[in-house]
């Protein structure tokens, strides 16, 4: 049930016993094990592109490219706006996080109002799986996706160099699904954030 936010269930006799506590408040129709296998081999595009993104925040990426919230991004725009899914503080930070300027703030804001509604869908089944997002890496990300130095960004965010690494690596981890499952222009957005973000301490990183 990691998926949740069901409105319906078709399941065997034998797994509605075994999980009838967590299928309490949703409609169960009880079906054959030959029909309950030709329903699981029935899966909406929707259904198999969330189930290719691996992310704490998967169905809000989902949504987010089903949407068509990112269209339009520039290449530092996408990895900020990304980051605050594949982002998260160790600790809690005093203030709002700094933003870069552009559609990111905007962005941002309506991946926020999107997130609430997705969580308001998952507590109606009692369910507490998404991650809200955190945009505590955007400014960092923005900046290393725009070309700046390294000493300018760990200095303007105060931020380990091994942190730093880090969390680039998880962003281009989650940009690099997007890639995959993302139709144009995002695909090529994706793919473009990716080079940009992919380079000096973070690329020599990766060999070996």
């Amino acid at each position: 049930m990691r998926r949740g936010l069901v409105s319906e269930a078709f399941v065997t006799e034998s797994a509605s016993a075994r999980f009838g506590a967590m299928l309490s408040d949703v409609p169960v129709h009880l079906v054959t094990d030959r029909a309950a296998k030709a329903l699981s081999d029935t899966v909406t595009p929707a259904g198999a592109q969330l189930a290719r993104i691996y992310n704490d925040a998967d169905l809000l990426v989902a949504e987010c490219i089903r949407r068509r919230l990112w269209d339009g991004l520039s290449a530092p725009e996408l990895a900020a706006v990304v980051s605050s899914v594949a982002y998260e503080a160790r600790r809690e930070e005093a203030g709002p996080p700094r933003l870069p300027g552009g559609r990111v703030r905007p962005t941002l804001t309506e991946m926020q109002r999107l997130w609430v509604r997705l969580k308001d869908a998952e507590s109606d089944h009692r369910l507490n799986f998404l991650r809200e997002p955190d945009a505590g890496f955007a400014w960092a990300a923005h900046r290393w996706a725009s070309g700046h130095p390294l000493d300018t960004v760990l200095t303007e965010t105060d931020l380990p160099a091994g942190d730093f690494v880090r969390w680039v690596k998880q962003l281009l981890d989650l940009l690099g699904q997007i890639e995959d499952v993302a139709e144009e222009p995002l695909r090529a957005t994706a793919r473009a954030a990716i080079r940009a973000l992919d380079r000096g301490v973070v690329a020599y990183s990766s060999v070996g």
